[in-house]
């Protein structure tokens, strides 16, 4: 008999949600007069969400989760080929690009996955956004981490998740600003 980890059945739970949740936006997008942008929100808010419950549980980033989020924007693209989301995607192939370059230089700063949610939010909201995401997050990590360090008497080096600090900065970008 297979054993089922936890983990797998996050995975599968949040590839599956994010991937009925496109499919049926994609399906109402004319109908209910949203349009390719609020799509994108919608799809990016929902694929952050999942990614923030799985990094607090297992303190991991589901892979397949970035990589079919990747996929389905590079299908939407194709589709919809909007100059400025195609200038998105070269910037966050880019981004990839150095980010993995310079993984191994700050890999005890920052994860893997984190890395991999900053470029994909560069796709989705663009690079003006995805900074102010990333900022936001750093302040609020930098406190809240802090605070949980010091009060926790945690080592300097415990993991703390950072996902859910991009959710809740992309949130405030949101609620500030008409994205």
């Amino acid at each position: 008999m297979t054993h089922v980890t936890k983990k797998a059945v996050l995975q599968i739970l949040a590839i599956s949600t994010i991937t009925i949740v496109y499919v049926l936006s994609i399906m109402k997008i004319t109908s209910a007069g949203c349009n390719i942008s609020s799509l994108n929100i919608i799809f990016f808010i929902t694929t952050i969400f999942l990614l923030s419950i799985v990094d607090i549980i297992e303190k991991e980033v589901i892979l397949e989760l970035i990589i079919t989020s990747f996929i389905v924007k590079v299908i939407v693209l194709a589709i919809s080929y909007n100059t400025i989301e195609m200038s998105n995607l070269l910037v966050s192939l880019v981004s990839t690009v150095i980010f993995l370059s310079g993984y191994k230089l700050i890999s005890k700063a920052i994860g893997f996955g984190d890395l991999l949610i900053l470029s994909l939010s560069i796709l989705f909201i663009g690079l003006k956004y995805s900074l102010l995401i990333l900022t936001i997050s750093l302040v609020l990590a930098s406190i809240i981490g802090g605070a949980y360090l010091i009060i926790f008497r945690k080592g300097r080096f415990a993991r703390i998740p950072f996902i859910p600090f991009v959710s809740i900065s992309l949130a405030i970008i949101i609620l500030g600003e008409n994205i």
